[in-house]
């Protein structure tokens, strides 16, 4: 018949071969899906504990200098313990401000900002 065509079957080698390659290949994408989960995992984590933990910024102006400079970037730890001289960063008007940290009466930031407070207050 026109259609019928003969094939000849694989050796005991061939097959061998083909089922380790198979196995080799389903290995390799088992490990690669593996690893790629871990990267992203590991991404993850990692973005997690920069906006969480330890927030990094950049910092603006030169009120800081020569401690802190212009553009640099700074990563900052979270605390609710803070003594006299630590360098502190806050939000204040949507923006975010670093001060060194003083203690005037019951007042605590900036000695600049404290300063023009009590002013304001006796200029009244």
């Amino acid at each position: 018949m026109k259609g019928d065509r003969i094939y000849e079957l694989p050796t005991a080698e061939q097959l061998k071969n083909e089922m380790d390659r198979l196995r080799y290949k389903r290995s390799y994408i088992r490990t690669l899906t593996g690893t790629i989960g871990a990267l992203i995992a590991a991404a993850a984590a990692i973005v997690l504990l920069s906006v969480l933990v330890f927030p990094v910024m950049r910092v603006t102006g030169n009120s800081m200098q020569p401690t802190l400079k212009e553009d640099q970037v700074i990563m900052c730890r979270r605390s609710a313990h803070v003594k006299q001289g630590d360098i502190i960063a806050f939000y204040h008007n949507k923006k975010t401000r670093k001060a060194r940290y003083r203690r005037f009466g019951r007042y605590c930031g900036h000695r600049r900002r404290r300063q023009s407070h009590r002013q304001q207050h006796h200029s009244q």
